[in-house]
């Protein structure tokens, strides 16, 4: 193979200087089995290496033979700025000072490249780290700056940066454990913060954008693994195949027999915002269609009396029936609020503000929103009466860091505790965005505190004051399940429902509305996609009533339902739940344009309408575009929702 010479004879006297006065090492000689490498600081040169990648800034290279010890990275970054000159697969040989680069082993000063050859095969490694740490450091970093092949599931939506938190398929979804992160303290539970976890930047590497991925697609194809300040970064150096998932999965439609008490976290839901009307009509649109007009609707995170009454006057307008409410926000208003949302089919209830006179150790009112009760008479039975008492207490942010605001986490859970213990007499249902874990975070045992639930202790010890313990409703959940926020990729349940036994009630269910915590960021602006009305999912409990009155008027149907992937190719399958008979399914484009899909007819005999379940295919002939999926009955909407299609 004919010899390319880059570089002019000084260079060469040069580089033949540097090999006088210093052997040639190996990559994986350089990135060592550690973290930091051992050659740190040091000017070395490399044994014949393959470019696997490069730009006019920086190249990555790579050993093409690996001294077999999978331990050992065989990548390595040159961070030269002056790469242009290189393509994947040439053979060179190049020289420099080894650094460390927001953590990432390169050569980074005094770097000099000889071309020796181009055209070189490099076959890429399969890429399965593992969850445990190797020698100390992160089981990613034996794959640090390699060419790999790679199967990865996302852990999360697509963020701000439209990048995405991903571990490889072989692993179990990373869900957040107890306790604090490294190195914790004695005693104490430690979380090891899910080292599988990386990022995964879709354009990272000069591949094109997308930004509509959810937790749970899987992702394939080759790429390498960079670190930065922030962790590892897996970025495709090629075209990937994608299996995408659909991030909306609403609750069933309540029985005629049953009551429902829900909570949703609306996120800044305030009118002086600049997108609050779409805001608005998204949270609506998720109230109706995901958790399906709960009775009882505990919320947080909304601006107050006026933010409630315009959610009233939209969810009436979707339907005047099941979106018939009436509404509840503090009169003492502050930045963000609890607030209830309780339908008309139940008598007026009783709302009361408990604990805004309590001051907390460290200064001022210990809740900054005061936990907001509510006592109903349970419709169809007017002997049963039901509580729930709506909680948003103090946020995680800070904790690490911040004394006062451990303190101010635990007497809150404190005070909330001696509400429990007061009110349990009657039916209780604790509900609302905790922002806290179902165990102890290391500090402050925020959920067992109120719960009176076993706790695994905190540097803040629990108080035994509720006694016998309450009961956690999503403990009934499949473990996967047991999750209503995503953060860096870790899943983890924030929001929870505990109750007392209850008298003249059943537990019949319990669900998350999934769409929120799992769906790229970048649905949030999207006012026809249902998706990322919110950062958390919504729950329902779903509650049986024991002696249901006859007489009493339910005011209860089944609400149709569409599921799909979304974006969608051609001809994907959409699934319909509780379809009427007489339904119509039109698809409409952005000029207006309207394509019947499915008229179904009734098979029940007399003609008589009737629900149905199933699912029917997309044309295969749609052009690439936004479509709005539509479902009516008569002149009734039931349900609207718009559909990428992207090939």
């Amino acid at each position: 193979m004919k010899t390319s010479l880059l570089f002019t004879l000084p260079f060469l006297l040069f580089f033949a200087s540097l090999t006088a006065q210093t052997s040639a090492v190996s990559i994986h000689d350089v990135q060592g089995s550690g973290s930091v490498s051992p050659f740190l600081g040091q000017l070395v040169q490399l044994d014949t290496s393959v470019v696997t990648f490069a730009n006019s800034e920086f190249a990555y290279i790579q050993d093409a033979e690996g001294d077999g010890d999978p331990n050992t990275s065989e990548g390595l970054l040159i961070d030269d700025g002056n790469t242009f000159q290189l393509v994947p697969g040439d053979r060179v040989l190049i020289s420099g000072q080894v650094q460390e680069l927001s953590g990432q082993t390169a050569l980074g000063a005094s770097v000099t490249i000889n071309k020796l050859s181009s055209g070189t095969p490099l076959t890429p490694v399969a890429f399965d780290p593992g969850t445990s740490l190797v020698n100390g450091a992160s089981p990613l970093e034996r794959f640090e700056g390699m060419l790999l092949n790679f199967s990865v599931t996302a852990a999360s939506g697509s963020d701000d940066f439209n990048s995405v938190d991903v571990h490889v398929t072989s692993v179990d979804r990373p869900f957040r454990e107890p306790g604090l992160l490294p190195p914790g303290l004695p005693d104490l539970p430690v979380f090891d913060g899910n080292p599988e976890l990386m990022n995964y930047d879709p354009n990272g590497l000069g591949q094109s954008n997308f930004i509509f991925h959810n937790a749970g697609d899987v992702i394939e194809g080759t790429g390498i693994l960079e670190q930065f300040s922030f962790g590892y970064e897996l970025s495709p150096i090629e075209p990937t195949t994608v299996e995408l998932v659909e991030p909306t999965r609403p609750v069933r439609a309540r029985t005629d027999d049953e009551i429902t008490v829900a909570s949703l976290n609306t996120l800044f839901l305030r009118n002086d915002e600049s997108d609050y009307g779409l805001r608005l009509n998204k949270i609506v649109a998720y109230i109706g269609e995901q958790l399906h007009f709960p009775d009882v609707l505990a919320i947080q995170e909304t601006g107050g009396s006026d933010e409630i009454e315009d959610l009233i006057f939209r969810l009436r307008q979707l339907d005047p029936e099941l979106g018939d409410y009436q509404g509840f926000a503090p009169p003492d208003e502050g930045f963000l609020n609890v607030a209830y949302l309780v339908h008309n089919r139940i008598d007026p209830p009783a709302f009361t503000e408990l604990g805004s006179n309590e001051f907390c150790s460290c200064g001022g009112f210990l809740h900054n929103r005061p936990p907001l009760l509510v006592e109903l008479n349970v419709p169809g039975d007017e002997s049963t009466t039901l509580r729930v008492l709506n909680l948003h207490i103090r946020s995680l942010n800070g904790v690490d860091d911040d004394v006062e605001v451990r303190i101010r986490r635990n007497e809150q859970a404190i005070s909330i505790a001696n509400m429990v213990e007061n009110l349990r007499d009657e039916n209780l249902v604790v509900v609302g965005d905790y922002n806290a874990f179902q165990f102890t975070d290391g500090y402050v045992d925020v959920f067992n505190q109120i719960s009176g639930l076993p706790s695994l202790g905190a540097q803040f010890p629990v108080e035994e004051i509720v006694n016998p313990p309450l009961v956690n409703a999503a403990a009934s959940l499949p473990e996967e399940e047991q999750y209503s926020f995503v953060f860096q990729g870790s899943a983890q349940q924030l929001d929870h429902c505990l109750h007392n036994e209850l008298s003249g009630l059943t537990v019949n269910e319990f669900a998350f509305a999934r769409g929120n915590s799992d769906a790229s960021i970048n649905y949030a602006n999207n006012a026809f996609q249902l998706a990322r009305a919110s950062d958390h999912d919504g729950f329902v409990l779903y509650l049986g009533i024991d002696e249901l009155s006859s007489t009493k008027n339910t005011n209860t149907r089944n609400l149709t339902s569409l599921r799909f992937v979304n974006p969608s190719p051609a001809g994907a399958e959409i699934q319909f739940y509780n379809l009427p008979a007489d339904a119509i399914v039109t698809l409409t484009d952005v000029l207006g344009r309207e394509l019947v899909l499915a008229g179904l007819q009734s098979s029940s005999a007399g003609g008589s309408s009737h629900s149905e379940n199933g699912s029917f295919l997309l044309p295969q002939n749609l052009i690439p575009g936004s479509y709005r999926l539509t479902v009516r009955s008569g002149s009734r909407l039931l349900s609207s929702q718009q559909i990428l299609i992207n090939h």
